[in-house]
């Protein structure tokens, strides 16, 4: 199932890497296509007459358009798959087997790579609160053999099988069967951390999630949306799911501490007079955990949450 938006060329290219990668088992494609205007569904027409297209009037987001294609979905497992992604050879049938072999995981996903290469997504720890506390302390920059004893369970390696708590959405392979028992993708959520709250929910119903580095794929991320948008979605959707999920009481207690942590590095590199690409990385990491509190401080006086 891959969910387009102005991203023919992409789409393209994100077919034919699965056509090229994968030929042990059956698979249908299906393109749901987000009201493009750059001559997508056109392209699939013509190009690709075996895939079941879906043509959108509006731009539906993720969510809404996954479940389009689950509802039509013939297969034992439904792969999410974003069209600015490339798969790489033998992956897809890496995933397939691999959850096949578990009966108790919900859904498994690849190494993720940026396009040079470097490491994009290996999913996220089981305690999400306490990983991205040790993650503002810089724990991951610690010694391999010392960072694997103490936090283990935190931090992997990227070529290690892991159970985690959440897998990208970008290339995720999911149990049909209990897609049916616990629901698809919460509508909920436009664009951005409906693949976290799903994983949430199947851990929930005492299922498994699990990270598989032998499956690899490139994910180019922010084809079919803006800088500017990404920002203000993750941050409506990441308050949503903290009210969906852990709490907001919980998440402003986090966000707290990471803000703490941050500002105690922010100063530090200010006041040493390094303000290289790490303190402007780190600058915006504070305004939008800044911006996060202030949304869970809304929730909490207000709505008593």
């Amino acid at each position: 199932m891959i969910i387009s938006f102005n991203t023919k060329e992409l789409l393209r290219n994100c077919i034919n890497s699965i056509y090229a990668s994968t030929k042990n088992i059956d698979y249908e494609i299906i393109v749901i296509d987000n009201a493009s205007n750059d001559g997508s569904p056109q392209m699939i027409e013509t190009e690709f007459r075996d895939i079941k297209l879906i043509k959108n009037r509006d731009n539906l987001g993720f969510a809404k358009a996954n479940n389009q294609a689950i509802a039509v979905a013939q297969g034992k497992y439904l792969l999410l798959l974003n069209s600015d992604t490339i798969i790489q050879k033998g992956s897809i049938e890496r995933l397939v087997d691999f959850l096949s072999a578990h009966p108790k995981v919900a859904a498994v996903g690849p190494k993720v790579l940026n396009m040079d290469g470097s490491l994009q997504s290996k999913g996220f720890p089981l305690s999400p609160i306490r990983g991205k506390i040790l993650h503002s302390l810089s724990i991951n920059k610690l010694p391999e053999k010392l960072k694997k004893k103490m936090f283990g369970k935190y931090f992997w390696s990227a070529d290690e099988f892991a159970q985690v708590l959440w897998i990208s959405g970008c290339c995720m392979l999911v149990k049909h069967a209990v897609v049916k028992e616990i629901g698809g993708l919460c509508e909920e959520f436009l664009f951005y951390c409906e693949d976290t709250e799903w994983c949430y929910r199947a851990g929930k119903a005492k299922y498994e999630i699990w990270y598989v580095p032998t499956a690899v794929i490139t994910h180019i991320g922010g084809g079919s949306t803006s800088n500017a948008l990404n920002s203000r979605l993750l941050t409506e959707n990441y308050k949503l799911l903290c009210n969906k999920t852990i709490g907001v009481r919980r998440a402003f207690f986090a966000s707290s501490i990471i803000i703490i942590i941050k500002s105690i590095k922010y100063l530090g590199l200010y006041f040493i007079n390094k303000k290289g690409t790490h303190f402007e990385l780190l600058s915006r990491e504070l305004k939008w955990e800044f911006d996060i509190l202030k949304c869970f401080v809304s929730e909490i006086i207000f709505f008593k949450k």
